[in-house]
């Protein structure tokens, strides 16, 4: 979801950075396996192969694929790495290595996949993304992290959302996250209605216009159809929730939590 010193940040404010730091270098680790495996059994022409990865890394030292790759016992190479693999793809299309490339294609995304927390890199049409956005990451999670401090019931829930969210649980994600505003709205509200039954009077706190009304619906209905608390009973079938669905219904909520504080400002 985000990436760089953002998401080491949030990862630290929620405890968890040890297991980041942990699983990018099990990343690092199984694009040496990967790597290993496909010069010692799909590639009958290495040395063309080399010889481009020489040229594109600028390393006359490539004396086979893995040496390509940065020391894999430091989690910081991960990036550097990547781009390696990437461009390593490129070289396979140019000449015509089909099922090698097929096959690396396909390990990448599982490399990316197999950790079970979110390392705020996405790998799509043969290249390597930093998921998120900064801006966004800061204003939506950073700070309400922050400003909840005199809101505990909120702010637990709120972490409970993005530790879910971090660890590939979104249907619990969505749960929490959902909670967070609602107890929140309830707080200055004071009142223990649903956030469903409360949009108008959210709607005239905070001043915001008569379309927010459906925008709010939205936000609800979403919730009601992929949260644990409202989701699918047993027996139903359940329908994944993509994970970038799922970061943008943090970052929504992160962005309301942040307008009701400014607006709101008092305790518990």
């Amino acid at each position: 979801m985000v990436g760089g010193n953002t998401i080491r940040d949030i990862y630290k404010r929620l405890g968890i950075e040890t297991n980041l730091k942990e699983e990018r270098g099990k990343v690092n680790r199984r694009l040496k396996i990967i790597f290993t495996y496909i010069e010692d059994n799909l590639l009958p022409r290495p040395y063309p192969v080399r010889y481009m990865l020489q040229m594109v890394q600028g390393d006359p030292n490539i004396y086979h694929l893995v040496k390509s790759l940065a020391d894999t016992t430091e989690e910081d190479t991960l990036e550097y790495n990547l781009s390696v693999a990437a461009n390593l793809i490129t070289i396979l299309k140019e000449l015509g290595e089909e099922k090698a490339c097929t096959f690396l294609q396909s390990q990448l995304t599982g490399a990316i996949n197999l950790s079970p927390i979110d390392l705020g890199i996405t790998f799509e049409n043969d290249m390597f993304i930093k998921s998120g956005a900064k801006e966004l990451d800061k204003a939506a999670m950073l700070e309400p992290l922050q400003w909840l401090n005199s809101y505990p019931t909120t702010k637990k829930l709120f972490e409970s959302a993005l530790r879910y969210y971090f660890t590939k649980n979104y249907p619990d994600a969505i749960t929490n996250v959902y909670s967070a505003l609602e107890s929140l709205v309830r707080t200055v509200l004071t009142s223990d209605r649903t956030l469903d039954n409360l949009i108008s009077a959210l709607l005239s706190l905070l001043s915001l216009p008569p379309p927010w009304s459906a925008i709010l619906k939205n936000y609800c209905d979403f919730a009601h159809e992929f949260s644990t608390r409202h989701g699918k009973q047993e027996g139903e079938t359940r329908v994944d929730v993509p994970p970038k669905d799922v970061e943008a219904y943090i970052y929504f909520t992160g962005l309301m939590i942040r307008l009701i504080i400014r607006t709101v400002g008092r305790s518990e």
